[in-house]
């Protein structure tokens, strides 16, 4: 009687805590056979189970179903036109579900393990793409670069949000692939300069004025607890007294489908945080370095809270580009604030999703 009472205990607490898990999106990584890696992307209510899978070497989604019962766990997954192409049979061990995968086509049986981690909710894959061209025209030579490298998503927990970064980050369409979108991008950019830099060099234009360059660096700064932020540097010359540059950063929360916007991070109002964290250290350093350029002209009377601000693994980094708020002579204005510093002023949920109470 007292073993029975006991297991049944233990049923109701494993019951629960996958009520609990309906709550949050649960990610996991790990491999079949030990050799082919995937991702799981699951949702737990009560006895239900719904989410993703990626085959990481393969690139598409996988739609999951199943159930949970006590600590077993029984899912089934299905390509996008519909048809069942992995079966999965195995148990819940703390952070981990292990068992046998299945193949419905051959009953080909492996064995499977994944582990829950907080790390890398977005898949990516990194990219380098690089055109260089040149026309000589007369002794000299008109001149056109593009190089753009860094990573960009392939797969988010939820189907098709990678979609919705690709075109909030690099602008791409949603029937192009990413790759397919900046062949077409550098094609245009390079059919101008074909168009408008060769003939300015066939003219008595300098031909310093002749030579295009761009440049293009992307990178992951945070990839944790299903809050992804990237960081995006271009910058280009096509001519003129100087080039230009800037730098653009986006934070998403992917297991909410949503960009993070000032409101879910921090708890003051922007002038509050300006005045505080910005406007006396963007003063000195300013002052300091470009002060010949201001002309005594009050910050504070232009400095708003910055377009553009990248969640890290160790603080918050803010950036002014060129323009935004000093002259072109002063350059941008970047400072990193450390979240020991921020924490009266970040939200409580905040700091504690990223690991930081």
């Amino acid at each position: 009687m007292k073993n029975k009472v006991t297991h049944l205990l233990l049923v109701f607490l494993l019951l629960n805590s996958f009520n609990v898990f309906s709550q949050y999106l649960h990610h996991y990584v790990g491999k079949i056979n030990n050799k082919y890696p995937i991702t799981l992307n699951l949702f737990f209510t009560k006895n239900i189970i719904s989410g993703t899978m990626y085959y990481n070497n393969v690139g598409i989604y996988i739609d999951i179903s199943g159930s949970v019962s006590g600590n077993k766990v029984k899912m089934k997954g299905t390509t996008p036109k519909g048809k069942l192409s992995d079966i999965f049979e195995g148990k819940i061990v703390e952070n981990n579900i292990v068992g046998k995968w299945i193949n419905p086509k051959n009953s080909k049986t492996y064995n499977f393990s994944v582990s829950e981690v907080d790390t890398e909710c977005v898949a990516v894959k990194s990219y380098n793409f690089e055109r260089k061209d040149s026309i000589k025209v007369g002794k000299e030579y008109a001149t056109f670069s593009y190089e753009n490298n860094g990573y960009y998503p392939v797969a988010t927990p939820h189907k098709g949000y990678e979609k919705v970064l690709l075109k909030k980050i690099f602008e791409v369409p949603d029937t192009l692939d990413f790759l397919q979108f900046l062949k077409l991008y550098v094609d245009t950019l390079h059919d101008d300069w074909k168009e408008f830099g060769v003939e300015e060099a066939d003219s008595d234009e300098s031909v310093f004025t002749m030579s295009y360059d761009y440049s293009t660096e992307t990178d992951i700064a945070y990839d944790k607890n299903c809050i992804f932020s990237l960081s995006f540097t271009h910058s280009e010359y096509t001519g003129g007294a100087h080039g230009f540059a800037f730098s653009a950063f986006y934070n998403f929360d992917v297991a909410k489908n949503k960009e993070l916007l000032y409101s879910d991070v921090f708890s003051v109002d922007s002038s509050v945080f300006v005045n505080k964290f910005i406007l006396p250290k963007l003063e000195h350093d300013v002052y300091e370095n470009c002060g010949d350029s201001l002309q005594n002209m009050l910050l504070s009377d232009s400095v708003g809270f910055p377009d553009y601000w990248l969640i890290m693994e160790g603080g918050i980094d803010f950036i002014y580009n060129v323009y935004s708020i000093l002259p072109y002579a002063c350059g941008d204005y970047e400072v990193f604030i450390s979240y020991d510093r921020l924490k009266g002023y970040l939200k409580h949920d905040f700091l504690k999703r990223i690991g930081k109470l």
